[in-house]
């Protein structure tokens, strides 16, 4: 989702559209030029786009959740899935609600306007922040598990309990709150006047100001910059594992005409299904990772760099992609596992 400083932009560029046709000295006009294509990009990507995908999304894991559930959550990698549906959901709800505040403010419909999209912005990103960060390491650690079991398939069962992994996917999705509930303490959204006209603007709170270093540090380099950075590190690198452990398997059962037990038969499946939700996790992430690694680089790449708008048409863009990990999960499972296809009817038949 967008940063605080998003409103700002969407408020500003909703103004300077009308430069483009204007024109003016020609690098005015490239800025106005690239002022409306972000305008544009918000709108349909950021606001009808978005709210699309969402709201499929959203129906999507209902459906996964119920299947999950019914498959019973006493096992270990039922009870992560559902957690990862579950984290998608309540993403996927507040990127809904995002977009379509967007739409509401740039059509101006039912009295919407700068301050219900600064509030909505300033109170609400961190709230998606902390689920879509949580849905990530909740991917993460599915990756980990099914790396382990395939890396030490005798010992896998014993390495953790099923009451242990609930516990820890329950204090990633608390962390996750915690850590970005510092997000909207940064700032304040006030009234302000100029030449009569009433505007509304971000003021820095005097919380973030007595403790700005401390603050920033739990934000930015912590929750934005190196989770989501260390997740999909984590992520690619355990799916690699994983696929050569995997092939280096088969191909030796393969040559000593091992034959497979039915246990063995449907984890090797397991495994695989993953292994994909893990590659269309990682190329569905690699455009918030170059973001990211962008403007660690480049200091003018940001909100308030001179490549301000630049930055937010990739950050819109990498979020639609974020919205499409949480939404596409659905298809994987349903191709990939007949236990699934069987549970989905079986769940269909007893709500009919």
């Amino acid at each position: 989702m967008a940063s605080n400083n998003s409103a700002d932009v969407l408020n500003k560029s909703l103004g300077s559209v009308a430069g483009v046709v204007s024109g003016g000295d020609g690098k005015a006009a490239d800025t106005s030029l690239l002022i409306a294509t972000h305008l544009l990009v918000i709108v349909i990507i950021g606001g009808i786009g978005t709210v699309a995908v969402s709201l499929f999304g959203v129906l999507s894991n209902v459906v996964n959740c119920l299947v999950f559930y019914h498959q019973g959550l006493r096992d270990r990698m039922n009870l992560c899935l559902f957690c990862l549906a579950l984290a998608d959901f309540c993403f996927l709800m507040c990127s809904a609600m995002y977009g379509i505040v967007i739409v509401f403010i740039v059509f101006r419909l039912r009295g919407f306007g700068e301050e219900e999209n600064m509030k909505f912005v300033n109170y609400g990103v961190g709230i998606v922040h902390a689920f879509r960060t949580t849905s990530g390491l909740y991917v993460m650690v599915i990756a980990v598990e099914r790396c382990v079991c395939v890396a030490f398939p005798f010992r896998a069962s014993s390495l953790i309990r099923t009451r242990t992994m609930a516990m820890f996917l329950s204090a990633i999705a608390l962390i996750c709150q915690l850590g970005f509930i510092c997000q909207p303490l940064k700032f304040n959204v006030v009234e302000t006047k100029i030449g009569g006209v009433r505007q509304w603007r971000f003021a820095p709170s005097p919380l973030w100001l007595n403790n700005r270093v401390v603050i920033d540090i739990i934000v930015h380099v912590i929750f934005n910059i190196s989770v989501p950075l260390i997740t999909f590190f984590i992520v690619s690198l355990a799916t690699f594992i994983t696929v050569i452990k995997l092939a280096s398997a088969m191909d030796w059962r393969r040559k000593t005409s091992s034959t497979s037990t039915d246990q063995n038969e449907r984890q090797v499946a397991l495994t695989k299904t993953l292994v994909l939700a893990s590659c269309v996790y990682i190329v569905s992430t690699t455009p918030t990772v170059l973001t990211k690694v962008v403007r660690v680089f480049v200091e003018e790449f940001s909100a308030f760099g001179v490549y301000a708008h630049l930055d937010g048409i990739c950050n819109v863009i990498a979020d639609i992609f974020s919205a499409i990990n949480s939404s596409v999960y659905i298809f994987i499972y349903y191709k990939r596992s007949a236990r699934y296809r069987q549970k989905l009817r079986a769940v269909h038949i007893c709500r009919r």
